[in-house]
């Protein structure tokens, strides 16, 4: 697998980045959103520690996933996107608070980006929105970010060690803003 190669020709992995992201509003479309957003990001990130976990051989390091802004949110337009995105939230927050994972020496982030110059906006319709003309209307008044901005983000989190379960949204409107989510532990 591609994990193995990347530990083969550079000796360790300690960088991951889950960036999936389709829409798909109808049948069978909603079915292949989840599939490749959620679980794509789930077993992306379950591989990613088995091969970075130092107590099983890795040398630990970081797995930053990309989710969005519409899983910080309900969102009437998007409500099987925006199901993905809050599911890859969740996993990547309980996955930081697992004190396993803690030990084994791997930091897990979010980025939350709000609506990216990317083909997945330009490529709005009836398929992966439930309304178009009102997604339009909302990507207008909200704004496009850049991938440069949502790259910055992406390093930032790479570089701070002391983020674990950091949630980072980063859209035009607001620029960066890392977001409170509240923990109540399972007892």
């Amino acid at each position: 697998d591609l994990f193995k190669k990347v530990k083969e020709t550079f000796g360790c992995l300690d960088i991951v980045c889950n960036n999936a992201g389709i829409g798909g509003e109808v049948y069978p479309l909603w079915e292949k959103t989840i599939d490749v957003n959620l679980k794509g990001t789930t077993r992306g990130t379950l591989l990613a520690l088995e091969h970075m976990r130092t107590d099983k051989g890795g040398k630990g390091g970081v797995i930053i996933n990309i989710s969005s802004a519409a899983g910080l949110n309900v969102n009437p337009l998007s409500p099987v996107y925006s199901a993905t995105k809050a599911g890859i939230i969740a996993l990547t927050r309980s996955l930081a608070m697992n004190s396993e994972v803690k030990s084994a020496g791997v930091r897990l982030n979010v980025v939350c980006p709000a609506f990216v110059d990317t083909d997945l906006i330009k490529e709005i319709n009836d398929d992966n929105c439930l309304d178009v003309q009102k997604a339009s209307k909302f990507i207008e008044m909200i704004g496009v970010v850049s991938k440069e901005v949502v790259v910055d983000c992406f390093m930032e989190l790479v570089r701070d060690v002391n983020q674990n379960g950091a949630v980072v949204k980063c859209s035009k409107m607001d620029g960066t803003q890392y977001t409170s989510i509240e923990v109540k532990p399972v007892t």
